[in-house]
C-alpha cells in the first residue's frame, strides 16, 4: 500500500475505536469532516482554532515599513530570536499538561505565539532545535538585522501547518551574546558545507540564487536575516535583566509586563512593541 493510503486506514482505525470524540484543531480537510459525519457526537469544548495564514492578529505588521514601539537606531545592537505558537504541547511539555491548558483557556490558542513568549520568558529558558538544521544539531537562532529585512522572511509552511516565526520576540545585546558562545552563521550552496570542519558545520545555512516566476530574483535570500547561533540550550535565568522582549502592539507588551514583569522585577523599558496599533 502506498504511504497514504496506510495513514487514511490508520485514522480510520483510530476514530473508529474511539468511544468519545473531541474536536480539538483541525485544518480544512474533507476525509475528516466524512468521519465527524459517522458518529452521533462530537464535543468541541476544547477546540482550537487551526492558525490560518489570512488571520493572524499580527499579519499588518508584515506590510508597515515602520515600526514606532521600537527604536531601530537604539537597539542595532540586539540580536532577536523570533518564536511561534505551536498546535500542540510545547517541547519537554506532557501530552496531559497540554490539555489540561486547554480546559482552562476560554478561546483561542493557549499555544499561541503570545503564550509561547510567556512561557519562555518564566522558564528564562531557550530550547534549541536541529529540526530545520543540517547535520541535525540544536541550535537556538537570532537575527542580526532590521525588522524589515526580518519580516520579509515570514512565511507559512502549508507542509508543516505553522508559520516558521512570528512577530514575538526575545533579544540581548550582541557582545553579550558573544561572550556566551553565540557565533554567526556561514550561507553558501550545499557543496560549501561539505568543506567545512565539524566544529563549524552547525554554523552553515544554505542560501543560493532562487528564481521564482513569481517573484524577482533573490540572491541569497536567507542571508538577510543575518543569523547567529547558540549550540544546545540557553538558560538565561542569570542575564534576564538584559533582555527585550518584543510584541506586536502596545497593548500586549503593557499585558506582558503585568504577567510577568512585575513578577520577576523587570523594567518597563524592557518590554518593546512593534506598532502601536495595528490597522485593520
Amino acid at each position: 500500500m502506498s504511504k497514504s493510503t496506510r495513514l487514511e486506514i490508520r485514522d480510520q482505525t483510530v476514530f473508529s475505536f474511539a468511544h468519545v470524540h473531541y474536536h480539538i484543531c483541525l485544518r480544512n480537510n474533507r476525509c475528516w469532516q466524512g468521519r465527524f459525519n459517522q458518529v452521533p457526537e462530537i464535543h468541541n469544548r476544547y477546540q482550537v482554532e487551526y492558525p490560518d495564514q489570512h488571520n493572524e492578529d499580527w499579519q499588518p505588521l508584515l506590510s508597515k515599513g515602520q515600526y514606532d514601539g521600537v527604536k531601530l537606531e537604539e537597539n542595532k545592537n540586539y540580536m532577536i530570536h523570533w518564536t511561534r505558537g505551536t498546535n500542540g504541547p510545547w517541547k519537554g511539555e506532557s501530552e496531559a499538561d497540554y490539555f489540561n491548558a486547554l480546559t482552562e483557556h476560554n478561546t483561542g490558542n493557549p499555544r499561541n505565539g503570545y503564550h509561547t513568549l510567556i512561557q519562555i520568558i518564566l522558564t528564562k529558558m531557550l530550547r534549541g532545535s536541529g529540526k530545520m538544521i543540517k547535520g541535525g544539531e540544536p541550535v537556538i537562532s537570532f537575527t542580526n538585522t532590521n525588522f524589515t529585512n526580518v519580516f520579509k522572511l515570514i512565511q507559512y509552511r502549508n507542509t508543516l501547518g505553522h508559520w516558521n516565526f512570528e512577530s514575538y520576540g526575545i533579544g540581548f545585546h550582541k557582545a553579550l551574546l558573544k561572550s556566551i558562545g553565540a557565533r554567526s552563521v556561514s550561507y553558501g550552496k550545499k557543496e560549501k558545507y561539505l568543506e567545512l570542519s565539524e566544529e563549524d558545520k552547525p554554523y552553515f545555512q544554505y542560501s543560493a540564487i532562487t528564481a521564482d516566476p513569481n517573484r524577482k530574483k533573490i540572491s541569497s535570500y536567507w542571508s538577510i536575516e543575518g543569523e547567529w547561533r547558540i549550540l544546545g540550550d540557553l538558560d538565561f535565568a542569570s542575564i534576564i535583566q538584559e533582555a527585550i522582549f518584543i510584541v506586536p502592539t502596545k497593548f500586549e507588551a503593557d499585558n506582558l509586563f503585568t504577567t510577568v514583569g512585575e513578577y520577576l522585577s523587570l523594567k518597563r523599558e524592557n518590554f518593546h512593541y512593534l506598532s502601536e496599533q495595528l490597522d485593520r
